[in-house]
């Protein structure tokens, strides 16, 4: 993979692109903030018993 964000010749396209991103957003209602100010760490544990987050169920056999 090949990140462009970190060159200074994308900085406009990001700009513009974040432009669109945050009008497009606006106009279906969405409130949350594309950015915050102290972002939690995107590391995730499941809680311990609940690997799956209970999502997956076991069928019965038939």
């Amino acid at each position: 993979m090949n990140d462009l964000s970190a060159k200074p010749e994308s900085a406009d396209k990001i700009k513009e692109l974040t432009a669109l991103l945050e009008q497009t957003r606006k106009n279906y209602g969405d409130e949350a903030p594309l950015v915050v100010p102290n972002p939690k760490s995107p590391e995730w544990t499941p809680p311990a018993g609940q690997s799956d987050g209970g999502a997956k169920k076991k069928r019965k056999a038939k």
